[in-house]
C-alpha cells in the first residue's frame, strides 16, 4: 500500500544533526534495556561509555567480556548524542544473540566501530531506500538521521507478514515526514494475486520519475543477498548506473 507524506511539520526535519566520521573506537556499552519487537526481533538499548561519532548506515561490533574474540556485526539503528544511548535492532538467530537476549539489565559488553560504507553519497538526488526485514535498520538511521529532502526520498520495505515486520509502526511514523511515499510488501498480499517481491517495476510504480534521468538515482538496498542480487541484475538491465547501486546484506 502507498503511504504518502502528510503534509506537517516534524520535529524530525526541524532539527538537523551534524554527523561527522569518527575514528574507530573501543568503548563499554552496559544493557539498560530490551523491548520485543516482533517474533525473533528485540530492540536493545545500551548505554556507552564514551560518544560514537559515525555516519548514518554505519554498524559496530560488539563482543562479551569473557569472549573477545567472538565479534558480532549489528547497524546502528539509533543513537542519542546527549544521552550516549545506543539503539540496535537484533534478529535472534545463534548462539550470540541467544546470550544476548537472556543477558541481564547491567550488562556491560565490549563495542568498537563504527565500520562500513553503507553511507548516503549524495543527500541532492533521487533515494530510493529498499529494506527486506531486519536490514530495515541502517535504512531507519539513515533516512531519520541523513540531510536529506523528504521530496526525494523513497522507501520500499518487505517483510513475510505485517506481524513479521520489524519495527512497523515506528517506520510508518518515520515515513510520514521523511519519505515522500512509502510502499509495503508481504506474502500475504500473493493470496490476494500481488506480487509480494519488491522489483524494479514495483520500484518505478512509486514514482513515474524515477524512470527518467536515470543517472540521478541512487538506489540504498539492505536485506538477504539473493534480494540484493536480484534487484541489481533488474536495475542494470534497465539502464541504472552500478555506481549509484549500494548495498549492504543482512
Amino acid at each position: 500500500m502507498y503511504k504518502d507524506r502528510k503534509n506537517k511539520l516534524s520535529l524530525l526535519r526541524n532539527k538537523k544533526i551534524i554527523f561527522k566520521r569518527g575514528n574507530t573506537m573501543n568503548t563499554i556499552a552496559e544493557l539498560i534495556k530490551r523491548d520485543q519487537n516482533v517474533p525473533e526481533v528485540i530492540k536493545f538499548k545500551f548505554k556507552l561509555e564514551n560518544n560514537l561519532e559515525y555516519l548514518p548506515g554505519q554498524y559496530i561490533m560488539i563482543s562479551f567480556p569473557d569472549s573477545p574474540e567472538q565479534k558480532r556485526a549489528f547497524s546502528i539503528m539509533d543513537y542519542s548524542r546527549e544521552e550516549k544511548i545506543l539503539d540496535l535492532g537484533i534478529k535472534i538467530h545463534g548462539d550470540f544473540t541467544k546470550r544476548l537476549s537472556e543477558s541481564k539489565i547491567g550488562t556491560k559488553l565490549n563495542l568498537s566501530g563504527p565500520f562500513g560504507r553503507f553511507r548516503i553519497k549524495d543527500s541532492h538526488k533521487k533515494n530510493v531506500f529498499i529494506a527486506g526485514g531486519i536490514g530495515i535498520t541502517p535504512v531507519f538511521n539513515m533516512i531519520k538521521y541523513a540531510d536529506l529532502s523528504s521530496e526525494n526520498n523513497y522507501l520500499l520495505y518487505s517483510s513475510r507478514t505485517k506481524k513479521d515486520m520489524p519495527f512497523f509502526e515506528e517506520v510508518s511514523e518515520l515515513s510520514d515526514n521523511k519519505v515522500k511515499k512509502c510502499l509495503f510488501f508481504t506474502r500475504s498480499q500473493e493470496a490476494e494475486g500481488k506480487n509480494e517481491h519488491i522489483t524494479c517495476e514495483s520500484i518505478i510504480g512509486v514514482d513515474n520519475s524515477l524512470a527518467q534521468n536515470k543517472e540521478e538515482v541512487f538506489f540504498y538496498i539492505c536485506g538477504p543477498n539473493k534480494m540484493i542480487d536480484a534487484l541489481r541484475t533488474q536495475l542494470l538491465e534497465k539502464g541504472y548506473l552500478d555506481e549509484n547501486i549500494i548495498s549492504e546484506e543482512f
